[in-house]
């Protein structure tokens, strides 16, 4: 394989796969979130990542297995392999995992995963295999009420069947000896994380394992890596001496351009719909206002294309939310109901940003209406440039009419109440004020 280093991030949604790339770019990596062919960098230079949204979240796992599979032979120049997995492991991560080994053993016979969705940064943790948000089993918590990808379990080894799992070890060499030693029974080896410097030996352990062992977890993980792989060229760590980045509190922040700012909100996450509530209290009427989307309006074409027309005519305030309407309850089949939401808010968005000649901000909050949004903008690539607040990344549109347009990319059930308030007091820091 080539000695560049060069990561390939596949993701099952397009928010995770730009809150992945922003950790690469935020220490210095030429980072793109590819959206159309063309939109693709060639991986010909050093320190570049390319991440990719495969679309899989609410897929079966066959066909996750599919669709990763494909990308990785796709890019199979790509030295380095980061699966972004869901923090709670909602969605199709066994199916992600079984497809990357496929491919990567088809150059590589003896290629497996290592898999550590923590964050603890973000209060999501490991323990004796066990998936904890703020101390709780994550699946009593918003992910196991999430009315399109439950987790049912927090057992990750449940969640990845004939996966092992492998305590946290003392050293970067004990642990990457007993993650080499599991892998003999095994193309899954989960382990345990509770804080950032634990992640940074495990970082470490995957340098030391070289270029077999691929890894899955959430943007928690890629920062370590992203430090780690930057300084080791042969891909063989030393395990002493300090991490090059020991905390993502210490990672560069961008604080993006003043302009209008439009939030659109696809996610049903409890968390998400927390965050809107929270920041319409936080701010004036005169500041923020919102629309929330009703069936009817989204029913069709000609429905959307007036609510739309109605938004362009009796939205003035600086930030505007416009929300999708509740699937809960409301549709037997939430995920396809969800793909028409997104579709449809997508062309709202189109409208909106058309009205204000691209003078506007985008803050898209949910993976599905993201992809939509910018499937509809005909955006080629994000150039990811750095983070607003920890794990929210912010970029410009590549190619397409909508080119520089500045995007923020939220997945739904990251953050906590204040998350959405902060990413627009970095957007319009003179009217929100930078110390919300």
């Amino acid at each position: 394989m080539s000695h560049a280093r060069q990561v390939l991030v596949l993701a099952d949604d397009i928010t995770g796969a730009n809150d992945t790339a922003v950790q690469f770019a935020r220490l210095g990596w030429s980072t793109y979130l590819a959206l159309t062919a063309g939109g693709m960098p060639a991986l010909d230079e050093d320190q570049v990542v390319v991440a990719r949204s495969l679309g899989t979240r609410a897929a079966d796992a066959e066909t996750a297995a599919n669709r990763t599979e494909a990308a990785i032979a796709e890019h199979g120049r790509a030295r380095h392999v980061y699966l972004k997995i869901d923090s709670t492991m909602r969605g199709s991560v066994a199916g992600q995992v079984a497809g990357a080994v496929r491919a990567r053993r088809a150059s590589e016979p003896n290629s497996f995963v290592v898999l550590c969705p923590a964050y603890p940064a973000m209060g999501r943790t490991v323990h004796d295999g066990e998936m904890r948000v703020a101390g709780e089993p994550a699946h009593r918590g918003p992910a196991g009420r999430d009315p399109i990808t439950p987790i049912s379990t927090s057992q990750v080894t449940a969640l990845v069947p004939g996966s092992v799992s492998v305590s946290m070890g003392p050293d970067a060499g004990t642990l990457a000896t007993s993650i080499g030693r599991a892998a003999r029974t095994t193309t899954c080896v989960a382990v345990d994380a509770e804080s950032d410097l634990e992640l940074d030996r495990l970082a470490q352990a995957i340098v030391l394992l070289g270029e077999r062992a691929m890894a899955a977890g959430s943007a928690g993980l890629a920062l370590a890596l992203a430090a780690r792989w930057a300084s080791a060229p042969d891909d063989r760590g030393s395990d002493s001496g300090a991490p090059a980045v020991s905390s993502p509190a210490v990672a560069r922040q961008t604080r993006a351009a003043e302009l209008p700012t439009l939030v659109v909100v696809t996610s049903q996450h409890q968390v998400a719909l927390e965050q809107v509530q929270a920041t319409l209290g936080a701010l004036p009427p005169s500041l923020i206002s919102s629309s929330r989307a009703a069936w009817d309006y989204v029913a069709t074409d000609d429905a959307t294309r007036r609510w739309a027309q109605d938004l362009v005519v009796s939205t003035s305030s600086p930030i505007h939310v416009v929300l999708a309407p509740p699937l809960e309850g409301a549709h037997p089949d939430a995920a396809s109901a969800g793909r028409v939401v997104a579709r449809a808010l997508a062309m709202v968005v189109d409208e909106l940003v058309s009205a204000r000649s691209n003078d506007v901000a985008l803050v898209l909050v949910g993976g599905d209406g993201a992809s939509a949004v910018l499937d509809r903008l005909r955006a080629e690539a994000l150039h990811v440039t750095g983070a607003l607040v920890e794990g929210v990344p912010v970029g410009t549109i590549v190619g397409g009419p909508r080119a520089g347009l500045t995007v923020v990319t939220k997945a739904g059930g990251f953050g906590d109440a204040t998350t959405l308030t902060q990413i627009l007091s970095k957007l319009n820091p003179t009217l929100v004020g930078a110390d919300q």
